[in-house]
């Protein structure tokens, strides 16, 4: 699990005699790494989410302290921490009124502290965790595809607090940039960030992993009011990074036990699967309705020879006759079966839709569209979203 600057500096006032002084509102910040530097263009040395460390040995005056400041800032920091001595001997109040406005955790030490013993023992707990994260998603994902012993990996799991009774909801995320690019896999870091934050500022229970260019987060024993807020202020923080036009979201039910997890997972990759088909930002299982019917058929040939024989027919005959009876009878469906209501929104007379209601007929093969046959129609155009 990514470590926040909370749980780095939990001790840290007693061992380091570190203080915290500006920036609380940044403690959940997550750390990457820690980092000692000492240049102002402190941007050249980061890559993002860095402890940074410093004296001010090459300057120390409160200009240079504001600029290394905003200099971490641009560079997305977690927090800074300042060597107090003769190169720092005080921190000015702007620093502070900064460091708390945008909320970046700022704390000083003693020069009596010596800065390789906090890195290494910060590292250690950053690498640990990483470690964790590691051997829990491994747990997880040999669990769902049944590798090895089944027994052996939910110990794995119970000895990280994971525990075989839980309830496990699975979250299922893709975005539409090309798997691959820098592009992607800055997106995909920004977002499993977000995810990671919003899941610690409840609590540690949630694994995340990678499968088939999506990415899968997984919330262990999460109330419902607790699940509420997690999607709710994730969507928030997509649209805030400029993410949510591009990303797509399916959401498995809360299952218990996490043996049975297999088809929770395949829950969130299909309805991911249908959020790109359909082009949604967020589909949840739970909500799907006849979908659900849809995809427990796990012959795919049915669903196919069910869309052959219905709606299959006027796509044929639209492409050999540059029609556009398939789209047309689409929006006559989800017009409630109203002539009117195709006539005004597709701006063509009623003796107009008449006659393309006779020509479905005829091309279906059915005598009359009564409540069954639209009721299979409609059930032909969910089928065709799973299929195309």
């Amino acid at each position: 699990m990514a470590v926040t600057v909370r749980q780095l500096f939990k001790n840290a006032e007693q061992l380091y005699r570190a203080k915290l002084i500006a920036g609380e509102e940044g403690l959940e910040n997550l750390v990457e790494w820690v980092h000692i530097v000492e240049d102002s263009e402190v941007g050249l040395f980061l890559h993002g989410g860095e402890l940074v460390f410093t004296t001010g040995i090459a300057d120390g005056s409160d200009e240079w302290l504001m600029d290394f400041a905003k200099n971490l800032h641009e560079s997305q920091a977690s927090a800074f921490v300042i060597n107090l001595d003769v190169y720092i001997p005080r921190v000015p109040d702007e620093l502070m009124d900064y460091c708390n406005k945008i909320k970046m955790p700022l704390f000083t030490i003693p020069w009596e502290t010596r800065q390789v013993d906090m890195t290494r023992d910060f590292c250690q707990k950053i690498i640990e965790n990483e470690n964790t994260e590691t051997s829990v998603a491994s747990g997880l994902k040999n669990i769902l595809f049944d590798v090895e012993d089944i027994g052996t990996q939910v110990t794995i799991m119970e000895r990280h607090g994971y525990l075989e009774n839980f309830y496990y909801n699975f979250i299922c995320v893709s975005t539409d940039t090309e798997y691959g690019t820098e592009e992607y896999f800055m997106e995909e870091k920004q977002i499993k960030k977000i995810l990671e934050r919003l899941a610690k500022s409840l609590h540690e229970q949630y694994i995340f992993f990678r499968f088939r260019e999506k990415l899968f987060f997984v919330l262990a024993e999460y109330a419902e009011v607790e699940k509420t807020y997690f999607y709710d202020e994730f969507f928030k923080l997509l649209s805030h990074c400029k993410l949510l036009a591009k990303v797509h979201i399916g959401v498995s039910p809360n299952i218990q036990g996490i043996k049975k997890q297999r088809a929770n997972f395949d829950c969130s990759y299909a309805t991911n699967e249908l959020a790109i088909k359909k082009g949604e930002k967020i589909l949840f299982y739970d909500e799907l309705g006849i979908d659900k019917i849809i995809m427990a058929v796990e012959n795919k040939n049915i669903l196919k020879k069910y869309f052959d024989d219905t709606i299959g027919k006027l796509q044929l005959y639209d492409k050999e006759n540059n029609s556009n009876l398939y789209d047309f009878l689409k929006e006559y469906l989800e017009l409630d079966a109203s002539p009117r209501a195709v006539s005004e929104k597709l701006f063509i007379h009623r003796n107009t839709v008449n006659n393309y209601l006779k020509k479905i007929d005829a091309v279906l093969g059915v005598e009359s569209m009564d409540l069954e046959q639209k009721a299979k129609l409609l059930i032909a155009y969910h089928i065709a979203d799973m299929l195309h």
